[in-house]
C-alpha cells in the first residue's frame, strides 16, 4: 500500500509589534528580559517580533523592547542577509578580492557585485565605475568583516556573484529588511 506523506504544520505566530501572523521561522523570539533568542529555545516566556525595521522601531516606541536591545537585533538581522554567500562560496557561485571580483565583471561573469561599507574610496570609486561600464548591478552593504565572516575567511572589501539566479536570491535577501 501505498502511504500519503502527511505535510508537517508550520508554527505561526504572531509579531507584538504589527500583529501580523507569520511563520516562527520568519519572526525573531525576544525572551522577557528583553534579549534577543537567535536560537528560539531559551527557556521562559517571550514574544516574537518582525524582522522590520518599522516593527522594531515601533517596539522601541512602544516600550516593548529596549533601545539597546533593538541596535543588537539590527545587527542580527544584518549578519544573517549575508549567510548565503557562504553557500554560493562553497558551491563555486561567488568570488571575493578585488582581483577576483575585477575579473569576474570584466569577464562578463559578474551577476551582482556587493561592495562593503567601509571599503576605501578608491575601491568603491573603481567597482562604481566598472559595474556601471560593464552593466554589472552593485550593492553597497555589510563591513569588510561581516563579508568576510558569511564566506569563512578574512577581511573582503568586494564580493561577486556569479550566477544569475543565485544573485537574485541574494539581491532578495540584502533588500527584503530594509523598509
Amino acid at each position: 500500500m501505498h502511504k500519503e506523506v502527511q505535510k508537517k504544520k508550520q508554527a505561526v505566530r504572531e509579531c507584538v509589534s504589527c500583529g501580523e501572523k507569520q511563520p516562527k521561522a520568519l519572526l525573531m523570539r525576544i525572551t522577557c528580559e528583553g534579549e534577543y533568542d537567535s536560537t528560539g529555545r531559551k527557556k521562559g516566556r517571550g514574544a516574537y517580533l518582525c524582522r522590520k525595521k518599522s516593527c522594531m522601531d515601533r517596539a522601541v516606541k512602544e516600550g516593548l523592547i529596549s533601545e539597546e536591545t533593538a541596535k543588537g537585533l539590527i545587527e542580527a538581522i544584518r549578519v544573517r542577509r549575508f549567510d548565503m554567500l557562504g553557500l554560493g562560496a562553497r558551491a563555486g557561485k561567488v568570488v571575493s578580492g578585488e582581483v577576483q571580483a575585477e575579473n569576474a565583471i570584466a569577464g562578463g561573469d559578474a551577476a551582482l557585485c556587493i561592495l562593503a561599507e567601509d571599503a576605501s574610496e578608491n575601491t568603491r570609486k573603481k567597482f562604481r565605475n566598472k559595474c556601471v561600464f560593464c552593466k554589472v548591478p552593485l550593492i553597497t552593504d555589510g563591513t569588510k568583516e561581516i563579508l568576510g565572516k558569511a564566506l569563512g575567511k578574512e577581511e573582503r572589501s568586494v564580493v561577486c556573484v556569479t550566477d544569475a539566479e543565485f544573485a537574485a536570491v541574494v539581491k532578495s535577501r540584502l533588500t527584503e529588511d530594509q523598509e
